[in-house]
């Protein structure tokens, strides 16, 4: 009879830690999907944990072994809150009761890892129940009673606030961080840039790109960044070589490029034919037009923090997580790749904006207990779906920059169904990233003309 309650109880306590009470249906919606009598222990529920809830928030953390209590996810709270003050203040429930039905929400709504947390948490209350019941008696002596406001739909000891709503599932649905609108915005920033550079220096900032031999997938890329220039007042220089070109050939119009005083971007656009040496042919391009961001001298004042043309995919991964509105101070962001031109470089970023990083890589060890730890989670190893929604911590901002082409379609390297469910904001594949990475690419090469003058 009691488990509806509880259930109802639980998503009610979840969705207003989560949004702040916000969500689809009121607080009317979800106690009509109960009988009277479920409805009554419901109320009880939560009027109950509404009154208690600091004592049972400091109780969590006391016995979270170590845990840090804003790092508990939400979900498990929600489930602890109402098994704790059925354990301490329900004389009526049996104390295995309570502990079960808590197990049985952890098995349904959280992670895999939940159930042996919330038991150890719960089997601490009970052993020092007698003990907890009276430290909280002492407490209400001291503490002025408080009735709270209330709403036409409930009975008088309903917590709920008039204007409060909520959701009845607990699954969550992620917000989709649209790439190509943020994209959009960076670059009419540089279009108008570009502009001001134009008028004061009588020329378009220019962006070369080299490209050797006939890859389609590198065609289709110039072509884009060749439009993207043209809508930005961006010029644009194209120069290719055919795939039986020498390396001596390829360096020899890598410097020739490098040296023209209307190119203040240039790439060489990879991969490169086989039997082509990729980092010395890069290692031509000289730093302070290096619009890609991958040369050795830029990676390190990345690094040192100094200012530089920093890789142009990482770049647009931190703009699209400012564009959630998450403050990145404090949190704890995971990157799963360690590459050259995405892992590493974000992770410094992150670092920059105060984030405490992590790094996965293919050795790490217990890979979802660290992924399910990220507030912010970026995603870039190059593995279909490899990332699911059990791994990811409930109301996580996940960053997908994966691009896998299977059958015909593209797909990330996090399953989108089941991640979305999960996140609060979530990148999709396609139209996530990759805009970013163009939009980044025009602003380095602005950056960079009025950089050289």
């Amino acid at each position: 009879m009691r488990r509806t309650a509880r259930e109802n109880a639980f998503k009610l306590l979840f969705e207003r830690s989560v949004s702040g009470g916000t969500g689809d249906i009121t607080y009317a919606v979800l106690t009509r999907s109960m009988t009277e009598e479920e409805n009554d222990y419901f109320n009880l529920l939560i009027s109950g944990v509404n009154k208690s809830e600091t004592f049972i928030g400091d109780v969590i953390k006391r016995y979270a072994r170590g845990f840090d209590f804003d790092r508990i996810y939400k979900i498990d709270r929600a489930i602890l809150q109402i098994a704790i003050y059925e354990i301490l203040f329900l004389d009526d429930v049996p104390d295995k009761v309570a502990v079960n039905e808590a197990l049985e929400m952890s098995k349904i709504y959280s992670t895999d890892n939940s159930p042996s947390f919330i038991n150890g948490i719960l089997a601490s209350v009970i052993r020092e129940k007698a003990e907890l019941t009276d430290e909280y008696k002492k407490l209400a002596e001291n503490k002025e009673e408080s009735n709270p406001e209330q709403c036409d739909d409930c009975p008088e000891d309903c917590p709920i606030e008039e204007n409060d709503i909520v959701l009845t599932e607990v699954s969550m649905t992620a917000k989709i961080i649209d790439g190509k609108a943020v994209a959009e915005k960076v670059k009419a920033e540089v279009k108008t840039n570009a502009c001001l550079f134009a008028r004061e220096y009588g020329r378009k900032p220019g962006l070369a790109v080299i490209l050797v031999g006939d890859d389609p997938a590198s065609a289709i890329y110039v072509r884009n960044k060749a439009a993207a220039c043209a809508k930005c007042d961006v010029e644009s220089f194209e120069f290719r070589l055919p795939a039986s070109a020498s390396e001596d050939e390829v360096i020899s119009l890598v410097k020739r490029v490098a040296s023209d005083e209307n190119v203040d971007g240039m790439l060489v656009q990879l991969p490169l034919p086989e039997g082509l040496d990729e980092k010395k042919i890069l290692s031509f391009v000289p730093p302070e037009k290096d619009a890609d961001g991958f040369s050795a001298q830029n990676a390190g004042n990345l690094l040192l923090g100094n200012e530089c043309l920093s890789a142009c995919t990482p770049q647009g991964i931190i703009e699209l997580i400012k564009s959630t509105g998450t403050d990145m101070c404090g949190k704890r962001a995971v990157v799963v790749g360690r590459s050259n031109i995405v892992g590493k470089p974000v992770a410094v970023m992150l670092l920059e904006n105060n984030a405490t990083v992590t790094v996965c890589h293919s050795k790490t060890n217990n890979l979802a207990d660290i992924t399910r730890e990220a507030d912010i989670l970026v995603v870039a190893i190059g593995k279909k779906e490899f990332i699911t929604g059990n791994m990811i911590k409930p109301g996580a901002v996940v960053i997908d920059v994966g691009m896998n082409r299977n059958d015909g379609k593209l797909y990330g390297d996090v399953e989108f169904s089941s991640a979305s469910e999960v996140a609060a904001f979530i990148t999709p594949v396609p139209g996530g990233v990759g805009p970013m990475t163009v939009a980044m690419l025009l602003k380095n090469t602005v950056k960079a003309a009025f950089r050289a003058k």
